[in-house]
């Protein structure tokens, strides 16, 4: 399951993925329920490996053969205060996804902006977890 931050980018890398060859579809929060379903029971099925998709999916989606969680884009939300910091419960309800029902996963996180570091060290040190 490869994650992001919004429905613009999702549909970005799932075509940039469809043109490598790379078979995967894509659920946000404009997909049709229908749709969703149809997408996910093949997913179950191992049809389709790469399932690209919003935070929508961070919660309430049990597959047990998901092995990788990528986040290419660091959770984050705006605070009441209107400043910006990582959003914590989203991260750990992402890499839930994988290793799920006793198996190994491996959560990989990705990121090229300052901000998207501090964010992600910021939802590290409030887990207290060392990643490298």
């Amino acid at each position: 399951m490869i994650f992001v931050n919004t429905k613009a980018f999702a549909s970005v890398v799932k075509n940039v993925l469809n043109k490598s060859d790379c078979k995967c579809d894509l659920i946000d929060g404009s997909t049709p329920p229908e749709i969703r379903d149809k997408i996910i029971t093949k997913f179950r099925a191992g049809e389709m490996r790469v399932l690209v998709t919003t935070s929508m999916l961070a919660r309430g989606l049990d597959v047990p053969d998901v092995q990788i969680v990528i986040n290419f884009d660091v959770p984050s939300i705006r605070t009441q205060q209107n400043v910006q910091k990582g959003d914590s419960e989203t991260y750990l309800h992402r890499i839930g996804r994988t290793g799920r029902f006793g198996a190994r996963g491996v959560a990989i996180n990705l990121y090229d902006r300052p901000e998207d570091k501090k964010f992600l060290d910021q939802i590290l040190e409030e887990y207290s977890l060392n990643c490298e």
